[in-house]
Formats: C-alpha cells, sequence, structure tokens
C-alpha cells in the first residue's frame, strides 16, 4: 500500500489501523533520516482511530453485552458445564 494513497485518501479500501501503524512504521525504522512530515501525520490518523475504536468497543463491552446476557438468561438457557 502506498503512503501517497493512504495520506490523499485515494486508497481502494478504508485502511485498518494496522495499515496505518504499518506505513507509519516504516518511516521509523531502517533509514537514517527518520520519519517524515507524513509519516507523522499518517501515525497520528491511526492514533485518532484506534481511539475511536477504543470508544466503541467500551460502548460494546459496557452497554450490549450485559444487555445480551441479560436477553439469554431470561430465556432461560440450559446449564452450561
Amino acid at each position: 500500500m502506498d503512503i501517497f494513497f493512504i495520506t490523499m485518501g485515494w486508497e481502494k479500501d478504508d485502511p485498518t489501523i494496522s495499515d496505518r501503524l504499518r506505513i507509519a512504521q516504516r518511516g521509523f525504522y531502517k533509514n537514517s533520516y527518520g520519519p517524515t512530515k507524513c509519516r507523522w501525520k499518517v501515525l497520528n490518523w491511526q492514533k485518532k482511530q484506534y481511539a475511536e475504536l477504543q470508544v466503541q468497543l467500551r460502548k460494546f463491552l459496557d452497554d450490549d453485552v450485559p444487555r445480551i446476557e441479560k436477553v439469554l438468561v431470561n430465556a432461560g438457557p440450559p446449564p452450561f458445564m
């Protein structure tokens, strides 16, 4: 995946957190001049995307899972061993 496409928003598929982190890492390791502004920008986008995912995951764990558990318990499932 080319850095130009990720930074310009021309990618075929929406980049995942892993995609963005991998692109940013390329600029942090194995070079003599360090990360570029573009690599820092991609890393910051990855951090933002991860923070948004954490909010969704926290809502799922705090709200949805207990609600689903309640529905299942009220349905009277067989004992689990």
